[in-house]
Formats: structure tokens, C-alpha cells, sequence
């Protein structure tokens, strides 16, 4: 069947579909940077990262991207900065071996974790799994930013 204007609509609606995903798929800015163990370095502690069950990365608002070996790193560098709304964030899913995950897909948990820098902090995907985590352990589980602003607290000698 052909269509009006001699076959245009066949061409444009898949040019335009293209167009459409490409300009909404985010790109690189929207996926986390690689992170070579053993030779990238904590942008606040300076110690190599080694552990991928607690990386975090971000990706400031001015495109500086920051790598961290232990989410309490990451905290304290974000308390530091303050103004950190635009930034992207992603951290180590400790229950699923280490993959990135942008911030809001996972939930902290303060307890003792083995974490590189002994902040006890450690991340999951799976909020049921963090609260379970949490109990077990004595500790808390929220979001990052209420670890940030202090609303949440890991408590200290969790057992």
C-alpha cells in the first residue's frame, strides 16, 4: 500500500522515532563510569579502591566525576559539598556483588559492615533486605540524603 506524498510517511515515522530515542535515552551522563579496582583512588581518603561491594561514585552537576571506597566517604564528601541536589549518584549493591546503582535505587544501611574505612555502611537494592540487614545487625536503614542531613544515624558499638 502506498502512502500519500509518494511514500515519505514509510521514512519519516522511523527517522522520528530514532530522533525521539535517541534525545531520551540520557547517554553517558546517565550511566555510572567504570571504576578500575586497585588503581582508582578515594577522592577523600585517597586510599585505592579494592572492595567493589562498597564503591560509590558521583558525577557532580559541573561533570567532575569522584570515585569513593567506602560509602561513609561518600557521605562525608557530600556533607562537605552541601549543594549536591544536581549531582549523580551511584553506589555498590552490596546484595547484588557490587553492581552500580544510581542512589535512589538502593537503600543504606549503617550497622557493621566491613566496609573499607570501618563506616559500617554498606548499600542494597532490595529495601526488605536492608531492613532485615538493619535488625540483624543493630542498625538503620533509610536513604542516602537522610544519612547526609544526620536525620539517620548509624549507631555506634552496633553489635
Amino acid at each position: 500500500m502506498r502512502t500519500p506524498e509518494g511514500g515519505k510517511l514509510g521514512v519519516l515515522v522511523p527517522v522520528c522515532l530514532a530522533v525521539f530515542l535517541l534525545g531520551c535515552g540520557g547517554g553517558e551522563a546517565d550511566s555510572p563510569p567504570a571504576v578500575a579496582l586497585g588503581k582508582a583512588s578515594c577522592a577523600v581518603c585517597g586510599m585505592k579502591i579494592s572492595d567493589p561491594l562498597f564503591v560509590a561514585v558521583s558525577r557532580t552537576s559541573e561533570g567532575e566525576t569522584l570515585t569513593f571506597d567506602d560509602p561513609g566517604c561518600l557521605i562525608r564528601h557530600l556533607r562537605e559539598r552541601r549543594d549536591w541536589v544536581g549531582d549523580r549518584i551511584w553506589m555498590a549493591a552490596y546484595d547484588d556483588e557490587g553492581m552500580l546503582v544510581p542512589q535512589g535505587g538502593v537503600t543504606l544501611v549503617g550497622a557493621e559492615f566491613p566496609s573499607p574505612m570501618g563506616s559500617g555502611f554498606a548499600a542494597f537494592l532490595d529495601p526488605a533486605t536492608a531492613g532485615e540487614e538493619a535488625r540483624i545487625r543493630g542498625g538503620v536503614a533509610g536513604p542516602l540524603e537522610d544519612f547526609v542531613s544526620g536525620a539517620l544515624q548509624r549507631p555506634r558499638g552496633a553489635p
